[in-house]
Protein backbone atom coordinates (compact mmCIF):
# COMPACT_ATOMS: atom_id res chain seq x y z
CA UNK A 1 0.00 0.00 0.00
CA UNK A 2 1.71 3.67 -1.03
CA UNK A 3 0.91 5.53 1.72
CA UNK A 4 3.39 8.95 1.25
CA UNK A 5 4.50 10.24 -2.46
CA UNK A 6 6.48 13.63 -2.57
CA UNK A 7 7.38 15.20 -5.99
CA UNK A 8 10.91 16.89 -5.16
CA UNK A 9 13.27 18.95 -7.57
CA UNK A 10 16.25 17.24 -7.27
CA UNK A 11 18.57 20.64 -7.48
CA UNK A 12 17.73 21.70 -4.48
CA UNK A 13 15.18 18.96 -3.15
CA UNK A 14 12.07 21.45 -3.39
CA UNK A 15 8.71 19.99 -2.36
CA UNK A 16 6.52 20.45 -5.27
CA UNK A 17 3.98 18.20 -4.51
CA UNK A 18 3.01 16.14 -1.10
CA UNK A 19 0.20 13.75 -0.33
CA UNK A 20 0.23 11.66 2.19
CA UNK A 21 -2.92 8.94 2.70
CA UNK A 22 -5.61 10.44 4.54
CA UNK A 23 -5.19 9.67 8.32
CA UNK A 24 -1.58 9.34 8.52
CA UNK A 25 0.83 11.27 10.75
CA UNK A 26 4.47 10.60 11.51
CA UNK A 27 7.56 11.90 10.34
CA UNK A 28 7.78 10.56 6.45
CA UNK A 29 8.58 14.40 5.20
CA UNK A 30 11.18 14.75 7.25
CA UNK A 31 13.00 11.15 6.93
CA UNK A 32 12.19 11.46 3.02
CA UNK A 33 13.68 14.77 3.04
CA UNK A 34 16.91 13.20 4.59
CA UNK A 35 17.26 10.80 2.15
CA UNK A 36 16.68 12.87 -1.30
CA UNK A 37 19.03 15.26 0.30
CA UNK A 38 21.59 12.58 0.94
CA UNK A 39 20.63 11.16 -3.21
CA UNK A 40 21.29 14.64 -4.57
CA UNK A 41 24.90 15.01 -2.58
CA UNK A 42 25.65 11.71 -4.16
CA UNK A 43 24.07 10.89 -7.64
CA UNK A 44 25.57 8.18 -7.85
CA UNK A 45 23.15 6.59 -5.74
CA UNK A 46 20.45 6.81 -8.10
CA UNK A 47 20.87 6.87 -11.90
CA UNK A 48 18.59 8.95 -14.20
CA UNK A 49 15.66 6.92 -15.08
CA UNK A 50 16.40 4.14 -13.16
CA UNK A 51 14.21 2.50 -10.60
CA UNK A 52 15.31 2.03 -6.84
CA UNK A 53 14.00 0.70 -2.89
CA UNK A 54 15.90 1.63 -0.07
CA UNK A 55 13.96 -0.27 2.85
CA UNK A 56 13.97 1.27 6.09
CA UNK A 57 13.99 -1.61 8.91
CA UNK A 58 13.00 0.13 11.82
CA UNK A 59 14.59 -2.88 14.03
CA UNK A 60 17.41 -3.89 12.12
CA UNK A 61 19.90 -3.55 15.14
CA UNK A 62 20.10 -4.31 18.91
CA UNK A 63 21.87 -1.61 19.13
CA UNK A 64 20.71 0.66 22.69
CA UNK A 65 19.21 3.44 21.67
CA UNK A 66 16.71 0.91 19.59
CA UNK A 67 16.24 -1.28 23.46
CA UNK A 68 15.16 1.77 24.76
CA UNK A 69 12.83 2.93 22.31
CA UNK A 70 11.26 -0.66 22.45
CA UNK A 71 11.43 -0.58 26.26
CA UNK A 72 9.70 2.46 26.38
CA UNK A 73 6.93 1.40 23.90
CA UNK A 74 6.45 -1.91 26.23
CA UNK A 75 6.08 0.30 29.51
CA UNK A 76 3.52 2.57 27.59
CA UNK A 77 1.51 -0.73 26.33
CA UNK A 78 2.00 0.64 22.50
CA UNK A 79 3.16 -1.18 20.27
CA UNK A 80 7.38 -0.62 18.86
CA UNK A 81 7.88 1.01 15.67
CA UNK A 82 9.05 -2.34 13.89
CA UNK A 83 7.25 -2.08 10.92
CA UNK A 84 9.57 -1.96 7.02
CA UNK A 85 8.90 0.62 4.93
CA UNK A 86 10.26 1.19 1.21
CA UNK A 87 11.26 3.82 -0.27
CA UNK A 88 10.77 3.42 -4.03
CA UNK A 89 12.42 6.60 -6.05
CA UNK A 90 12.46 7.41 -9.51
CA UNK A 91 14.42 10.91 -11.08
CA UNK A 92 13.16 12.03 -14.44
CA UNK A 93 14.99 15.07 -15.70
CA UNK A 94 16.04 16.98 -12.38
CA UNK A 95 12.65 15.49 -10.95
CA UNK A 96 12.86 13.00 -7.66
CA UNK A 97 9.33 11.36 -7.68
CA UNK A 98 8.97 9.59 -4.52
CA UNK A 99 6.90 7.55 -2.65
CA UNK A 100 6.64 5.15 0.84
CA UNK A 101 5.04 1.88 1.13
CA UNK A 102 4.58 -1.23 2.91
CA UNK A 103 4.53 -4.00 1.06
CA UNK A 104 7.56 -6.60 1.35
CA UNK A 105 5.31 -8.40 -1.49
CA UNK A 106 8.04 -7.55 -4.85
CA UNK A 107 4.98 -7.81 -6.80
CA UNK A 108 3.43 -4.97 -4.63
CA UNK A 109 6.69 -2.65 -4.98
CA UNK A 110 6.35 -3.18 -8.53
CA UNK A 111 2.83 -1.69 -8.60
CA UNK A 112 4.28 1.32 -6.42
CA UNK A 113 6.81 1.99 -9.29
CA UNK A 114 3.80 1.83 -11.78
CA UNK A 115 2.60 4.43 -10.14
CA UNK A 116 5.33 7.07 -10.28
CA UNK A 117 5.88 6.22 -13.79
CA UNK A 118 2.22 7.42 -14.25
CA UNK A 119 2.74 10.38 -12.26
CA UNK A 120 5.83 11.32 -13.51
CA UNK A 121 4.36 10.66 -17.26
CA UNK A 122 1.29 13.09 -16.29
CA UNK A 123 4.05 15.98 -14.54
CA UNK A 124 5.36 16.80 -17.44
CA UNK A 125 2.29 16.58 -19.27
CA UNK A 126 0.79 19.07 -17.33
CA UNK A 127 3.53 21.15 -16.02
CA UNK A 128 6.90 23.06 -18.88
CA UNK A 129 10.21 22.13 -17.61
CA UNK A 130 10.58 25.90 -17.03
CA UNK A 131 8.35 25.87 -14.48
CA UNK A 132 9.23 22.84 -13.06
CA UNK A 133 12.58 24.21 -12.56
CA UNK A 134 11.89 27.42 -11.44
CA UNK A 135 8.30 26.86 -9.00
CA UNK A 136 8.55 27.58 -5.36
CA UNK A 137 8.11 24.95 -2.99
CA UNK A 138 4.47 23.84 -2.78
CA UNK A 139 3.81 26.21 -6.17
CA UNK A 140 2.07 23.16 -7.66
CA UNK A 141 0.83 21.27 -4.80
CA UNK A 142 -3.00 22.62 -5.34
CA UNK A 143 -2.66 21.65 -9.04
CA UNK A 144 -1.16 17.89 -9.13
CA UNK A 145 -2.27 16.87 -5.90
CA UNK A 146 -5.61 15.55 -7.12
CA UNK A 147 -4.15 13.82 -9.48
CA UNK A 148 -1.76 12.06 -7.40
CA UNK A 149 -4.32 11.60 -4.88
CA UNK A 150 -6.80 9.81 -6.73
CA UNK A 151 -3.69 7.37 -8.66
CA UNK A 152 -2.80 6.72 -5.20
CA UNK A 153 -6.10 5.16 -4.40
CA UNK A 154 -6.32 3.33 -7.83
CA UNK A 155 -2.79 1.80 -7.38
CA UNK A 156 -3.65 0.66 -3.42
CA UNK A 157 -7.09 -0.67 -4.30
CA UNK A 158 -6.27 -2.32 -7.49
CA UNK A 159 -3.00 -3.45 -6.68
CA UNK A 160 -3.77 -7.66 -7.69
CA UNK A 161 -4.79 -6.99 -11.16
CA UNK A 162 -2.43 -4.23 -11.67
CA UNK A 163 0.85 -6.56 -10.50
CA UNK A 164 -0.42 -8.58 -12.81
CA UNK A 165 0.13 -6.45 -16.36
CA UNK A 166 3.01 -7.20 -18.62
CA UNK A 167 4.44 -4.00 -18.29
CA UNK A 168 4.85 -3.94 -14.50
CA UNK A 169 6.16 -7.59 -14.42
CA UNK A 170 9.07 -6.59 -16.83
CA UNK A 171 9.90 -3.76 -14.14
CA UNK A 172 13.34 -4.56 -12.36
CA UNK A 173 14.35 -2.19 -9.85
CA UNK A 174 17.57 -2.14 -7.40
CA UNK A 175 17.10 -2.44 -3.55
CA UNK A 176 19.36 -1.08 -1.18
CA UNK A 177 19.29 -0.53 3.01
CA UNK A 178 18.63 2.92 4.33
CA UNK A 179 20.88 2.54 7.25
CA UNK A 180 23.99 1.28 4.49
CA UNK A 181 23.40 4.43 2.22
CA UNK A 182 22.62 7.05 5.51
CA UNK A 183 25.29 5.95 7.55
CA UNK A 184 22.75 5.69 10.35
CA UNK A 185 19.52 4.03 11.29
CA UNK A 186 16.73 6.48 11.22
CA UNK A 187 13.36 5.68 12.70
CA UNK A 188 10.35 6.25 10.56
CA UNK A 189 7.38 6.93 12.55
CA UNK A 190 3.88 6.67 11.30
CA UNK A 191 1.09 6.05 12.82
CA UNK A 192 -2.30 4.92 10.86
CA UNK A 193 -5.89 5.18 12.16
CA UNK A 194 -8.27 1.96 11.92
CA UNK A 195 -10.71 4.06 9.95
CA UNK A 196 -7.47 4.00 7.18
CA UNK A 197 -6.97 0.17 7.48
CA UNK A 198 -10.82 -0.16 7.44
CA UNK A 199 -11.05 1.67 4.28
CA UNK A 200 -8.35 0.18 2.40
CA UNK A 201 -10.05 -3.61 3.63
CA UNK A 202 -13.62 -2.19 2.73
CA UNK A 203 -12.00 -1.50 -0.65
CA UNK A 204 -10.65 -4.76 -1.52
CA UNK A 205 -13.88 -6.49 -0.11
CA UNK A 206 -15.81 -4.20 -2.22
CA UNK A 207 -14.04 -5.48 -5.52
CA UNK A 208 -13.80 -8.79 -4.54
CA UNK A 209 -17.41 -8.62 -4.46
CA UNK A 210 -17.72 -6.99 -7.58
CA UNK A 211 -15.78 -9.55 -9.32
CA UNK A 212 -18.32 -12.59 -8.27
CA UNK A 213 -21.35 -10.16 -8.84
CA UNK A 214 -20.04 -10.14 -12.40
CA UNK A 215 -19.35 -14.11 -12.45
CA UNK A 216 -22.75 -14.93 -10.92
CA UNK A 217 -24.11 -12.27 -13.25
CA UNK A 218 -22.37 -14.08 -16.63
CA UNK A 219 -23.86 -16.91 -14.79
CA UNK A 220 -27.34 -15.83 -14.97
CA UNK A 221 -27.25 -14.44 -18.01
CA UNK A 222 -26.42 -17.50 -20.01
CA UNK A 223 -29.17 -19.42 -17.79
CA UNK A 224 -31.33 -17.20 -18.95
CA UNK A 225 -30.05 -17.10 -22.61
CA UNK A 226 -30.32 -21.09 -22.59
CA UNK A 227 -34.33 -21.01 -21.18
CA UNK A 228 -35.01 -18.37 -23.55
CA UNK A 229 -33.42 -20.55 -26.14
CA UNK A 230 -35.35 -24.00 -25.34
CA UNK A 231 -38.61 -21.86 -24.83
CA UNK A 232 -38.41 -20.70 -28.79
CA UNK A 233 -37.42 -24.17 -30.08
CA UNK A 234 -40.62 -25.37 -27.45
CA UNK A 235 -42.60 -22.76 -29.52
CA UNK A 236 -41.29 -23.39 -32.69
CA UNK A 237 -42.20 -27.03 -32.37
CA UNK A 238 -45.83 -26.46 -31.01
CA UNK A 239 -46.11 -24.21 -33.94
CA UNK A 240 -45.28 -27.11 -36.51
CA UNK A 241 -47.61 -29.65 -34.55
CA UNK A 242 -50.24 -27.19 -34.40
CA UNK A 243 -50.14 -26.48 -38.22
CA UNK A 244 -49.62 -30.45 -38.99
CA UNK A 245 -52.93 -30.75 -37.57
CA UNK A 246 -54.67 -28.13 -39.07
CA UNK A 247 -53.54 -29.52 -42.16
CA UNK A 248 -54.59 -33.00 -41.57
CA UNK A 249 -58.02 -31.72 -39.80
CA UNK A 250 -58.12 -29.38 -42.81
CA UNK A 251 -57.86 -32.52 -45.14
CA UNK A 252 -59.71 -35.34 -43.69
CA UNK A 253 -62.71 -32.71 -43.50
CA UNK A 254 -62.73 -32.63 -47.86
CA UNK A 255 -61.41 -36.30 -48.29
CA UNK A 256 -62.18 -38.38 -45.70
CA UNK A 257 -59.92 -40.32 -43.38
CA UNK A 258 -58.56 -42.24 -46.02
CA UNK A 259 -58.63 -39.52 -48.48
CA UNK A 260 -61.37 -42.09 -50.54
CA UNK A 261 -63.35 -38.99 -51.37
CA UNK A 262 -60.98 -37.02 -53.33
CA UNK A 263 -59.66 -40.11 -54.98
CA UNK A 264 -62.54 -41.20 -56.26
CA UNK A 265 -62.87 -37.69 -57.32
CA UNK A 266 -59.69 -37.83 -58.79
CA UNK A 267 -60.62 -41.47 -60.94
CA UNK A 268 -63.73 -40.00 -61.75
CA UNK A 269 -62.47 -37.15 -63.42
CA UNK A 270 -59.99 -39.25 -65.47
CA UNK A 271 -63.06 -41.82 -66.54
CA UNK A 272 -64.80 -38.63 -67.92
CA UNK A 273 -61.79 -37.45 -69.98
CA UNK A 274 -61.64 -40.85 -71.45
CA UNK A 275 -64.50 -41.08 -71.86
CA UNK A 276 -64.83 -37.91 -74.09
CA UNK A 277 -62.07 -39.34 -75.83
CA UNK A 278 -63.42 -42.08 -76.94
CA UNK A 279 -66.46 -40.54 -78.04
CA UNK A 280 -64.36 -38.04 -80.64
CA UNK A 281 -62.89 -41.01 -81.91
CA UNK A 282 -65.95 -42.64 -82.82
CA UNK A 283 -67.42 -39.55 -84.39
CA UNK A 284 -64.42 -39.15 -86.05
CA UNK A 285 -64.36 -42.89 -87.91
CA UNK A 286 -68.17 -42.25 -88.96
CA UNK A 287 -67.40 -38.87 -90.55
Amino acid sequence: MIIYTVICRVRDVAVLVEVSSPDLSGNAPQVTTKLLTHLRDHPELLVEGEYKTFVQRNQQEEDFLSNFVESCASVLNEEPWDDDYYFHLLTKDGVFYCCIGDDPDIRDQKVNFAFLEQIATEFVKRHRKGRIQTANAYALDKDFSPTVRSCMHHHNINHKSIAQEERVINLMAKVDNMKHVMGTNIHLMLERSDALEELVDKSETLEEDAAVFRRKSTVVRRRHQRKFWFKRMVLAALFLIGFSMFLYVTTVAFCGARLQYCTRKHSNEENYENYNEEEQAQDGDGQ
